[in-house]
């Protein structure tokens, strides 16, 4: 993965480790609800990268890239109903900002809006 002299390899390894360590508590409400078609990769170009979202044991997480600490910027979200989800805090669980899907004419999902901003799916 390293192929230079004078790079640290525990900046990554480390980084690697925390990310496997990283634990995410099951929503076993969702528990019949498929939310496969959530997950992909979505434009931040605005902001110098992607978002990408992943559903993992009930929830959606989402991560910015690039990310220097990958582990610390995991965000999770909770289903609140069809295409809208709510920010679980982490410090408290409690529910923080809203996550909405946007969806085409064919029902596919196109896009997200989270803090007012609007995240385009990359196919």
């Amino acid at each position: 993965m390293i192929n230079a002299q004078g790079v640290n390899v525990y900046k990554y390894s480390n980084q690697i480790f925390a990310l496997l360590n990283k634990t995410i508590t099951e929503d076993t409400t969702t528990k019949n609800l498929n939310f496969s078609e959530y997950k992909g990769k979505y434009d931040s170009y605005a902001w110098s990268g992607e978002t990408v979202v992943i559903p993992v044991k009930g929830k959606l997480i989402i991560l910015g890239l690039p990310s220097s600490t990958p582990s610390e910027s995991i965000t999770e979200y909770k289903y609140i109903s069809k295409d809208t989800f709510r920010r679980i805090r982490p410090d408290d669980n409690t529910l923080g900002e809203e996550l909405k899907f946007e969806r085409d004419g064919n029902g596919n999902i196109k896009s997200f809006i989270a803090f007012s901003y609007r995240r385009q799916k990359i196919n």
